[in-house]
């Protein structure tokens, strides 16, 4: 019981994340440009965070035509996202929007996604 006071505690005061649509709505996008495809950019992005202790990515085609994106969630907490990102095509590439929790600083965030 104390467990789950301690969870409810974290969830209002916003220290662990919200489902991947408050995360857009709450949250402002670290855009980052890439040089691979959506698919294989996403892709990327899942490979890094799956090497992080406790989390699971999920990926899929995104809401628009040609777009991928991924969701990252720590297990055992159901909806509750540490991060959603969104892969569009672009130019030379494509571009990486990803809204992150408050869990996990840009600093941490960025060093993650070097080379995606």
């Amino acid at each position: 019981m104390r467990g789950l006071a301690i969870v409810a505690v974290l969830l209002l005061s916003g220290c662990l994340a919200t489902t991947s649509e408050e995360l857009q709505q709450t949250k402002e996008p670290i855009r980052v440009p890439s040089a691979r495809t959506p698919s294989a950019a996403i892709g990327c992005v899942a490979r890094a965070y799956e090497s992080s202790v406790g989390v699971t990515v999920a990926t899929r085609e995104g809401p628009q035509a040609g777009t991928w994106e991924a969701t990252a969630r720590t297990p055992g907490m159901g909806l509750y996202s540490v991060l959603y990102a969104l892969a569009t095509p672009a130019d030379n590439g494509s571009t990486l929007e990803v809204w992150v929790s408050q869990s996990m600083g840009v600093d941490e965030l960025l060093g993650k996604l070097r080379g995606c």
